[in-house]
């Protein structure tokens, strides 16, 4: 990988930059900002060593050292022992290159923190003091020396080792952001934040704990428009911060060449829009080369083989290469390499700019994306109405942040556990021992305990909930243990309702069944594995209430449908479909195969958008499906009754080690007992990240399962068996609603 990069910015080098002997060539200066242990750098320099020596011969080849390599090659670490480490290495590596450092020669690595522009504090530890110098050395080359080529691979982390906001201004709607304006910028395209002049009387501003926090503000724009983001987090990853920096150094020369291996969310990731935008505006050209490896989204090659990363993570990687040289064209190119790990080391090794095959890719607003897109499809489905669109009022589900304690299988363990937290004689200290509680910032145990011991009515918070697929349990749903209810939607699933299941981002590589419904409020995860969750509920119906929800005196409800949707399928049906129809046609596209496999990558970077056909008998059709689906998936279908599946063996019901035996199609739940004539498609078939079948088991193991638990597998496996054959029926009429839709 590191070869790969270094190679290729010294073909850039030469071929886009004049430079004769690329990173070898009079004036050109190199930054690793993350630099670890200096394997990129000592890569730049074994091959800046070649490429002078290729061409001038090895006699000079000191005096190149000397004079161009410790002059003009830089790094910053910000940790003590790959910082050492780095000066050894590099050490080592010009003794093999036939090159002494003298006493009072050293190697421009610095130990600071990049994303940081404030000086270091002198150190009162023996042997540390000179680091403040460090600080201050490494200050001036952040601001002052050009550098004409950055590269490395950067730290990535959800939870940033450099947290850039220490105060979030509430902002006065989307147009301001604390101090700045945002201006469009004709002669670059995209826009500028420019700052405001600070108002004397402001009581209240935007302030960073690192100097980064404020250039990120500007990936937080898209169009002129700052973004419509709940939850703008991941732009906080370490990963983003360096790019960032590399990018405004870079603009800061005027002309440069970046080459960074990182974190592949921000070719796809909606969060990104304002980021890939930012990055088209300040290069000419983008090459990035996508790594895959992804476990977090169970990423398989093309052709259903395995896919492996190249680190020993779960993240996916991509190598991007950035250019801004004035004179080129615009363009932005992608490609990939799929497979398992020694294979892409091969494949890297072997190649490099000039032979990976590219393909040329034109993001466009909204979205900007960083990965080919099918454009004939594109077109289309951008016309289409989004879910949210159609479903105004929506809501991820609920996070408990102590699911052990506040959900159980059954009712009655958890309205013990309930009134042995109310239980006023015992102390708090042995309430949080017994469930395992913990005080947090937003939470506090004691004042817990006083609010529900007061709550006379408490029992009547416990209600239904849907955990996983097929998987209903109970909850205390009480607002006082409960850290996100999610009450502004979750409290019109507590009368008769309807509620489609779905993702902004479903995961590539099966065909994005991230879709499922529900008659009851949902769990965060409730179709996402890895605790991930993000799924959103759409109620069909909102209640117009009165009181508290469990206490509702009005039982007046709407639809939860945009009007000008149902006035267009009146006005080409000749009569208004109603809420539910318009439903269950919405959930039998969504179960298309067809539909998902057409659009997959489209669904993995926003919410569903639905082709409403203008065909009356169609829209009929496709919603008698869909209302059999919601039967199946609601348990609610007679014919469950008579399931297909039977259980099997003799024992004591435990749930151990869960195994599929294909040859007699059964589902061993320990040594002797199974569940039989399951078929393998029905075992494998998932809900979102769930294996389904195989989930609802190992969720349950230690348990031993009860009589209604072994009707209810049973029940579970016939509804797939019958989902499967009806996906199959959708299929077979699905394109004929795009022929003309709405």
């Amino acid at each position: 990988m590191v070869s790969y990069i270094a190679r290729s910015l010294n073909i850039i080098l030469t071929e886009h930059f004049q430079k004769e002997i690329g990173l070898a060539s009079p004036g050109v200066t190199v930054l690793d900002p993350a630099a670890g242990t200096l394997t990129f750098l000592a890569e730049a320099t074994k091959l800046a060593v070649e490429e002078f020596t290729a061409k001038w011969g090895g006699g000079g080849k000191e005096s190149f050292i000397r004079e161009h390599i410790l002059r003009n090659f830089y790094a910053f670490e910000l940790m003590m022992a790959p910082y050492v480490i780095g000066h050894l290495k590099m050490s080592l590596l010009f003794d093999r290159l036939g090159y002494s450092l003298k006493e009072n020669e050293r190697v421009k690595f610095y130990l600071t923190n990049t994303l940081e522009m404030a000086d270091s504090k002198q150190s009162s530890f023996p042997g540390l003091s000179s680091l403040s110098g460090e600080s201050y050395v490494a200050m001036g080359i952040k601001k002052k020396t050009p550098i004409l080529v950055i590269l490395g691979n950067p730290p990535y982390s959800a939870v940033p080792a450099n947290p850039s906001e220490e105060q979030v201004v509430i902002r006065k709607g989307q147009a301001y952001a604390a101090g700045f304006d945002i201006q469009e910028d004709k002669l670059n395209g995209g826009c500028k934040l420019i700052p405001r002049i600070k108002e004397a009387k402001r009581d209240r501003k935007m302030r960073w704990k690192t100097w980064i926090g404020e250039l990120i503000e500007y990936y937080k724009v898209i169009d002129g428009q700052w973004l419509d983001e709940k939850n703008p987090k991941w732009l906080q990853d370490d990963y983003v911060k360096f790019i960032r920096f590399a990018q405004w150094k870079i603009d800061q020369n005027g002309e440069g060449v970046l080459g960074f291996i990182t974190n592949h969310s921000y070719l796809d990731n909606p969060t990104f829009r304002g980021m890939r935008q930012s990055l088209m505006t300040s290069f000419d050209e983008i090459y990035v080369l996508d790594l895959h490896g992804n476990s977090l989204k169970k990423e398989r090659c093309p052709d259903g083989s395995k896919d492996e990363n190249v680190f020993d993570i779960r993240q996916g990687v991509a190598i991007s290469l950035f250019i801004k040289k004035k004179g080129l064209k615009k363009k932005v190119l992608h490609s990939e390499c799929w497979g398992l790990r020694e294979g892409k080391y091969d494949w890297l090794l072997g190649n490099d700019i000039k032979t990976t095959e590219w393909q040329e890719i034109k993001p466009k607003s909204p979205f900007y994306l960083f990965i080919p897109m099918e454009e004939a499809f594109l077109e289309a489905y951008s016309k289409y109405p989004k879910i949210t669109e159609i479903f105004p009022t929506n809501s991820i589900g609920i996070v408990t942040s102590r699911d052990d304690f506040v959900i159980d299988f059954d009712r009655q363990p958890l309205v013990g556990r309930i009134k042995v937290f109310r239980d006023k004689e015992l102390s708090d200290e042995v309430i949080i021992q017994t469930f395992k509680l913990k005080d947090k910032a937003n939470w506090n145990v004691a004042k817990a305990r006083e609010a529900v011991s007061k709550d006379d009515s408490w029992e009547e918070a416990i209600t239904q909930i849907l955990y996983r697929p097929f998987d209903i349990r109970w909850i205390f749903y009480h607002d006082k243990v409960i850290e996100r209810p999610r009450k502004e939607v979750m409290h019109h699933m507590i009368k008769e309702n309807l509620g489609l299941i779905t993702r902004r981002q479903m995961l590539p590589n099966r065909p994005c069944n991230y879709v499922f419904v529900s008659d009851k409020m949902i769990s965060d995860g409730v179709i996402r594995s890895d605790n991930k969750g993000g799924e959103s509920l759409f109620p069909l119906y909102l209640y117009r209430t009165k009181g508290d929800m469990f206490h509702q005196e009005s039982q007046e409800r709407k639809p939860n449908l945009n009007p000008k949707l149902t006035e267009s399928l009146a006005e080409v049906y000749g009569k208004e479909p109603t809420p539910e129809e318009i439903f269950y046609y919405i959930y039998g596209v969504l179960y298309s195969n067809v539909y998902r496999s057409k659009y997959a990558e489209f669904l993995k970077i926003n919410f569903p958008r639905m082709p409403f056909t203008r065909n009356y008998e169609l829209f009929t059709t496709i919603g008698k499906y869909g209302s059999k689906l919601v039967d199946l998936h609601l348990m609610k279908l007679a014919e469950l009754n008579n399931p297909t599946v039977k259980f099997q063996g003799d024992g004591d019901y435990g749930v151990g080690k869960v195994r599929y035996e294909e040859r007699g199609k059964q589902v061993y739940i320990n040594g002797n007992q199974y569940f039989e004539g399951i078929e393998r498609e029905v075992w494998e078939y998932q809900i979102g990240g769930y294996q389904v079948l195989d989930k609802w088991l190992k969720d349950r193991k230690g348990r031993k399962l009860s009589l209604d638990d072994i009707k209810h597998y049973c029940q579970i496996a016939t509804a797939l068996e019958e989902t499967i054959e009806i996906q199959r029926d959708i299929d077979n009429i699905y394109l004929d609603t795009e022929k003309d839709t709405i």
